[in-house]
């Protein structure tokens, strides 16, 4: 089974997780569904404000050389009006220090056919996508067509029915996540009129998240039909639209399969993944007011790495690792040497509705063809995919087709054909007792391209070869030993 085909339906899947967090239909209570009465108000609101501030971290403790941290402050202003489809948002990212990557100010502004982003954000976004067009005016407006349109959710049609029939749409949505029975106690506790709490320790989030993903397996065409009934998204014909071409019954059997996996190499692993970040937490408490919304999450990750070895490692047979320790992060360190992994993710929201909320889309903007500008890089990446296997085809007509590397010992020379393509570089080997042996970092760097959990700073080239499915042969007539993918 392909696992690709089965990851984009898991984790769009995602989106339910956060509401579920305060349900669970087995155990069921006023709370529970007073929460959701509130959840339904604010959800129908028809115009609203929001200002949230959000704090991110990330820290790594590798070791007493290797330290590294970053993470931002971000800011963030949204104006939605649902009777117009139309809203804006703003985003202002400040860096936790100098070695956190500056990220410009993000503003966006979209009605049911338009969308406008920001000149700063988009040259961004061009600089690692190859859009080389310089824009002049502050607001760039994004031009698409029907397709693009329909994945990005900006379809009049689209957008025009779910205002039409919101309540409906949020009482089916509201009905189906209270369908969910993870068969767990999720923890919801009304702190006062109209206040709820929730708290999960490191236990009770592996323990959640286990049952989420089995829930998904086996229930996905209940997903699908939320998709389709509720948001209008067909989730076949996105497949489709993507290029995996997959039936209906073959999803079916991968979401078994799937199931069956989790079950047996991933839920067997849950005990050490509680270790690794014992002292996690995940706390939400929202408040509902007749016209105000708040929200406060914070989420704390820490992952001690020196456990997580223990969770790799149990993922491998006993032949398979050879006694060999399998290092997750940074170097091997010391029995008592403390390596961590830090997440931070702390969230401080207040909505409000807003009756008298205006908004105008940009008077002064420069535009782009999205479209057109994916449609000539699909283009190019096929152009280029098709002269890639043109190579392919004459290397393996002249007998180039294999992966070879050829070692002088007595020029130090390494001679690589790789597919067709023929370099030299000059290495560090020596010959002992008829055996050639090759410098461990050279076998990294130039032909193994991966790190070695080997010790000796020569490792006999035959050997470290043929333990990879590689033949090695002596060439009497070159002086050279050749060493060939099977």
């Amino acid at each position: 089974m392909n696992f690709k085909k089965i990851a984009s339906s898991v984790l769009s899947g995602m989106m339910i997780f956060t509401s579920l967090a305060f349900y669970s239909s087995a155990n069921a209570d006023s709370a529970s569904d007073e929460y959701f009465e509130n959840l339904k108000r604010v959800s129908n609101w028809e115009k609203m404000e929001t200002q949230t501030n959000i704090k991110t971290g990330f820290d790594a403790n590798l070791d007493k050389d290797e330290k590294v941290s970053f993470g931002y402050d971000i800011e963030l202003n949204s104006k939605f009006d649902r009777s117009k489809m139309s809203g804006d948002l703003n985003v202002k990212f400040t860096p936790k220090n100098d070695k956190t990557p500056v990220i410009p100010e993000f503003k966006l502004y979209f009605d049911d056919k338009d969308l406008y982003i920001n000149k700063e954000f988009v040259s961004m976004v061009g600089s690692y996508i190859g859009i080389d067009k310089k824009f002049d005016r502050d607001f760039v407006k994004i031009e698409l067509n029907e397709k693009d349109s329909k994945k990005l959710g900006l379809n009049s049609k689209y957008m025009k029915n779910y205002y039409e029939n919101a309540p409906q749409l949020t009482e089916k949505m509201i009905n189906f996540i209270k369908s969910i029975d993870l068969g767990i106690d999720l923890g919801l506790t009304k702190k006062s009129d109209n206040n709820y709490i929730l708290t999960w320790d490191s236990d009770k989030i592996v323990d959640i998240t286990n049952a989420y993903f089995k829930y998904i397996f086996s229930n996905f065409e209940s997903f699908a039909k939320f998709y389709n009934d509720v948001l209008g998204i067909d989730v076949y014909e996105v497949y489709m639209d993507s290029g995996v071409k997959v039936s209906k019954e073959e999803l079916e059997n991968n979401m078994k399969e799937a199931l069956e996996m989790w079950k047996k190499q991933v839920e067997p692993m849950m005990p050490v993944i509680k270790e690794v970040i014992k002292g996690s937490e995940i706390s939400m408490e929202e408040a509902f007011g007749d016209d105000n919304y708040s929200a406060k999450i914070n989420l704390n990750i820490n992952i001690d790495v020196n456990k997580a070895d223990k969770l790799f490692n149990s993922a491998l047979s006993s032949t398979e690792k050879d006694n060999v320790s399998v290092g997750v992060v940074g170097k091997k360190a010391d029995k008592n040497s403390e390596q961590n992994i830090k997440f931070l993710l702390q969230s401080d929201q207040m909505s409000k509705s807003s009756p008298d909320l205006e908004m105008k889309a940009p008077n002064s903007y420069d535009t782009f063809n999205y479209s057109e500008f994916m449609a000539e890089k699909q283009k190019q990446i096929e152009e280029e995919l098709k002269k890639y296997e043109e190579e392919q085809k004459n290397a393996k007509q002249k007998g180039d087709d294999k992966y070879e590397i050829s070692i002088s010992p007595s020029k130090k020379i390494l001679v690589k054909n790789e597919y067709g393509e023929k370099s030299e570089t000059k290495i560090d080997c020596k010959v002992q007792n008829g055996v050639l042996y090759v410098k461990k970092s050279d076998l990294e760097e130039h032909i193994l391209h991966d790190v070695l959990d080997e010790k000796d700073e020569y490792l006999p080239f035959k050997k470290i070869m043929e333990e990879r499915e590689f033949e090695v042969v002596w060439n009497a007539k070159d002086h050279m030993v050749k060493a060939t993918m099977k």
